[in-house]
């Protein structure tokens, strides 16, 4: 009963560390939370006090404030300079990050964004495969994707995002049955023929 006290007591004051140095020489003031874009700390006299944005919203350092925002596609931007950041399951759309505040974007006709080079290229150079999964799974009812760049690859979609999978080799998947199948059995556009 004292090891289950004392281990309960060491992890809070484990939490009450790490929310502790979040706002450490911090006065008056907000600061983000560490990994989810929608939360943040109110720092009072160093102390930080847990809080979160209402839906839709998330939290904008530069603005100090609680603003308009895509949770899909949380990103914590910098606070100085520009980057561009990647939108889950999309070749075209990303985050560009500017001194602190988020903005959405997308690319222009022919273009797909490079993860990579953090900017949009030229399609036919850049490895993506868009792919529109359920924003809700159906255990009775995965859902599979064909990759049309490669017959040997495929996505289940798992919580709205598509997770590549490969067949094993001399097989590719077989988007009628939703296996890996034979490739005898499978017409692969491009593919020469085994």
């Amino acid at each position: 009963m004292i090891r289950l006290v004392l281990a309960l007591f060491l992890v809070g004051c484990a939490k009450v560390q790490t929310q502790s140095t979040v706002c450490q020489g911090q006065i008056n003031t907000f600061v983000p939370h560490e990994t989810d874009c929608w939360r943040y700390y109110t720092c009072v006299n160093g102390q930080a006090f847990p809080q979160e944005c209402p839906e839709p919203f998330i939290f904008v350092d530069a603005r100090q404030m609680c603003d308009y925002g895509d949770r899909n596609a949380c990103v914590n931007c910098p606070a100085t300079g520009i980057r561009n950041f990647p939108v889950s399951n999309s070749c075209t759309k990303f985050i560009q990050c500017i001194e602190g505040v988020q903005f959405e974007r997308e690319c222009p006709a022919g273009t797909m964004f490079d993860k990579a080079a953090e900017q949009c290229n030229v399609a036919s150079a850049v490895q993506c495969v868009e792919v529109n999964c359920p924003a809700v799974d159906d255990p009775q009812n995965p859902v599979f994707v064909a990759d049309p760049s490669d017959c040997q690859n495929y996505f289940i979609c798992v919580s709205g995002e598509g997770v590549i999978q490969r067949c094993p080799t001399g097989t590719r998947f077989n988007p009628t049955l939703n296996v890996c199948d034979l490739e005898t059995n499978v017409a692969c556009p491009g593919a020469v023929s085994p």
